[in-house]
């Protein structure tokens, strides 16, 4: 071999080695040994790479070859790959290895098309739309041997001659005007899509939302939406427990409940899409209240839905379906965009009035003492209990048909039972009515019991007043959704000065200028209800303050 192919071939080996990742095997497409050869110095004049390659690739002829070539047949376009010569590869591995290339590209195509969020409510993607998508991934169809993205699309379109094809391509023409628009979907996607008889009989639900509405009666938001918006936002904790981890519960309640505030602010806009004159296209879009990684609100955009069933409740399909969240002009942000003129507002909670932002400590604070230690007692500390009673002499009163307060665990607890409950959410129910109701009587008995606890919340209050002197972001804006206004959280300490046990929700009454406090939360439904506003940014109420036993409870529960 002459001394110029001998240093051809090194630089050969040392591209194809410097080149990753590499498919199974080690094969390497063939274009994309082109360009760095090249700026190894060697020259590859336009079109003869492989010609180049076959003078040292391994045959019958020239066993001693030191790479391998590897051919495919892709709809009478022909992709080579090319490999270091192996010395123990059998046949059986070669043919695998082979095939293993040949679906390569299709698995990247694949799961750009299954990640996409713009589809139709039949599946179809914007070919344009396919291409950018398969660039993020890092898919060149360049590479496969496609001048342009649609022969390398119809490689995969199931027809006749290729009935193992996993794709279907339709064109359509928006308007006379328009150019013809190219769209892509899996094959058999139509069978997933169609509707049946019986399905086309479901109750639309209404186009326009309504005050009171839930989320899931007026749009579809597939689970993996919920995931991509969490993804998409500035990093947050929407969980309690790792258990939750995938089911994001914090912050499905969060848009459940932006959802209602919009509602009942006229803030969600609905738009035809005039410029597809005859489609009854139709979208709607709402500002989540949330931003992504450089503070770019994030909007919930809709379409009409064409496929009914998609509901909480089988027999009544949304009006819409959720096409993605997005950011303005970015993706299926460009929708946005092109057919909303106004910009989507967020929810206003606050109503620019400063009583529901900061707490005066000026003003009178009364309680609702009944409300709070008989009718929520589930909620009170099991050590404020014990300890009370036992300084009291009234241990007696937390034994209950022969059930001990520690027998029972407080997230079971279920002010309304569900129509199938479990047997502990039964006996924690059972036992925790009777405690209120016996607290009830002592007190009406003259008992010191119930009088004892008032003092501990009037002296754990005293030490939140001076909290709030100290800061006043301890006192936190909450939206009170059941009675869609606002109100503060106060934290409570009633048995460590240094562990806040629960919230005090306190309202402003602006005619007597005076403190109403109303109820006691459970950190967990504080926090949630907090969020609606904004992260808390507080000293007490953090997600690590949280534990897994409190996200138990209904968070939709606030009274």
């Amino acid at each position: 071999m002459m001394e110029r192919e001998k240093e051809t071939e090194q630089k050969l080996l040392e591209v194809i080695d410097g080149i990753s990742p590499k498919e199974e095997g080690g094969w390497v497409n063939l274009t994309k040994v082109t360009v760095p050869l090249r700026e190894a110095g060697v020259e590859v004049p336009k079109h003869s790479l492989r010609k180049i390659i076959e003078n040292f690739a391994r045959s019958p002829e020239y066993p001693d070859g030191v790479v391998e070539l590897c051919k495919k047949q892709l709809n009478a376009v022909e992709v080579y790959y090319v490999r270091r010569a192996a010395n123990d590869l059998s046949e059986e591995k070669t043919e695998r290895v082979r095939k293993t290339a040949e679906t390569t590209e299709q698995t990247a195509l694949l799961a750009a098309l299954d990640g996409a969020g713009e589809k139709d409510p039949e599946g179809w993607l914007d070919l344009a739309e396919l291409g950018k998508l398969l660039v993020k991934a890092g898919v060149n169809y360049r590479n496969y041997g496609c001048a342009k993205l649609r022969p390398f699309v119809e490689r995969y379109v199931k027809t006749e001659t290729n009935p193992q094809g996993v794709l279907e391509l339709k064109e359509c023409r928006p308007a006379p005007e328009k150019p013809v628009v190219c769209y892509v979907r899996r094959a058999g996607e139509a069978a997933h899509f169609r509707v049946s008889a019986a399905e086309s009989k479901v109750e639309r639900g209404p186009r326009e939302p309504q005050i009171g509405m839930h989320l899931s009666d007026w749009a579809h938001i597939p689970d993996k939406k919920y995931r991509k918006l969490a993804d998409m936002a500035l990093e947050e904790k929407w969980y309690y427990s790792e258990k939750d981890a995938e089911r994001l519960p914090l912050l499905r309640n969060y848009l459940k409940y932006t959802f209602k505030r919009l509602c009942f602010e006229s803030k969600i806009l609905i738009e035809e899409d005039r410029s597809a004159k005859g489609s009854g296209d139709e979208y709607a879009v709402f500002n989540t209240g949330l931003v992504d990684r450089t503070y770019q609100s994030i909007y919930a955009l809709f379409r009409n839905n064409t496929r009914p069933g998609k509901s909480a409740r089988p027999e009544k399909s949304p009006y819409w379906y959720l096409l993605d969240f997005v950011v303005e002009g970015v993706d299926a942000g460009k929708t946005l965009t092109r057919i909303f003129a106004k910009e989507p507002q967020r929810a206003d909670y606050f109503e620019n009035k400063a009583e529901n932002m900061l707490y005066r400590t000026d003003k009178k604070l009364d309680i609702d003492y009944p409300h709070i230690l008989l009718e929520n007692t589930s909620r009170l500390p099991k050590e404020l209990l014990k300890q009370v009673c036992k300084a009291t002499g009234r241990e007696d009163l937390l034994e209950i048909n022969e059930i001990g307060i520690d027998d029972v665990r407080q997230e079971d607890y279920c002010r309304n039972l569900p129509e199938e409950p479990t047997p502990a959410q039964e006996k924690c129910k059972e036992y925790y009515d009777e405690l209120g109701r016996r607290l009830k009587k002592d007190a009406e008995e003259g008992g010191q019991t119930y009088g004892f606890l008032q003092e501990r919340i009037k002296r754990a209050l005293d030490i939140t007043k001076k909290r709030v002197e100290w800061n006043y972001k301890t006192a936190i804006p909450v939206y009170y959704p059941t009675a869609n206004r606002g109100a503060l959280l106060l934290p409570l300490a009633l048995v460590q000065q240094n562990h806040v046990d629960l919230a005090l929700v306190v309202e402003w009454q602006p005619q007597s200028e005076r403190y109403q406090g109303e109820t006691i939360l459970p950190l967990n439904i504080a926090y949630s209800n907090s969020r609606l506003i904004t992260r808390p940014d507080s000293d007490w109420l953090r997600m690590d303050q949280i534990t897994a036993g409190d996200a138990e409870e209904d968070a939709d529960e606030d009274e």
